[in-house]
Order: structure tokens, then C-alpha cells, then sequence
């Protein structure tokens, strides 16, 4: 899997941890997103891109090159709307949460994972398909 690619799993298993939490106080590891031992090491920088995009935040997180943790990780209310946000996914009509709870794969089509996010990741990914 190329690097990209594991970055939109990443995010992906993120905000479906985020949206399967609710709004509550909690404690989340990358232990926890159910990534294989290599995709781990995605899981800080991914949460701070979603971050720094106005996604997600938490109290506090705890990064090193061997693993990730936040503290009370939430999603903000721009990341609910993203999540609500309707696309065509193979010929079905369903919201981004609908993709990310059902863990849905991009297959490639890195355009339709542009199409989810904003800002600067989702511009890379949408260049680079094209």
C-alpha cells in the first residue's frame, strides 16, 4: 500500500473511532483504530492534519515515533458536517460517515477520497489522480 494510501485509512479509521465515540470524555491510542503494526505510525500526523483542517481536537495527545494517544479526541462541528456530506460512491448515494463507519476502501480512486476532505490533502490527492 503506498503511503497516500495508508494516510486516507488512517484518517479513515480516525473519524470512525470519533463518530463510533460520540461526544464523551475519552482516552484513545492508535492501539485503538484497529491499523496493522506499520499504518500506526500514521495515526499522530493524521490526527494533526485532521487537526490543523478543524476536524477533530482532543485536550492533549502524546506522539513518538512508536505510537500515538489523545486525550478526550472529539470531532468539532465542521468535522459532523463533513461527515453528513453526500457523494456518489459507486453508484450509491451515501454520506461520509455512512463510508467511514462501513470502512469502505478507496481502491485507487484517490479522487473520491479528495472529494471527502479539503484543504491541503485532499488537493494532493486529487492532483495526483488526475
Amino acid at each position: 500500500m503506498e503511503n497516500l494510501e495508508i494516510s486516507a485509512k488512517v484518517i479513515s479509521a480516525i473519524l470512525a473511532k470519533l463518530l463510533e465515540n460520540g461526544l464523551q470524555s475519552s482516552f484513545i491510542g492508535d492501539t485503538d483504530l484497529g491499523l496493522e503494526e506499520g499504518e500506526r505510525r500514521f495515526a499522530g500526523p493524521c490526527f494533526l492534519w485532521l487537526e490543523d483542517e478543524g476536524l477533530v481536537r482532543c485536550i492533549n495527545s502524546s506522539n513518538t515515533s512508536e505510537s500515538s494517544a489523545w486525550v478526550d479526541p472529539v470531532l468539532t462541528s465542521r468535522g459532523f458536517a463533513l461527515l453528513g456530506t453526500q457523494l456518489d460512491y459507486n453508484g450509491a448515494n451515501i454520506t461520509i460517515a455512512e463510508a467511514v463507519e462501513q470502512k469502505k476502501t478507496i481502491s485507487g480512486d484517490y479522487s473520491k477520497f479528495g472529494d471527502f476532505f479539503g484543504g491541503a490533502l485532499g488537493g494532493f490527492i486529487k492532483s495526483v489522480a488526475n
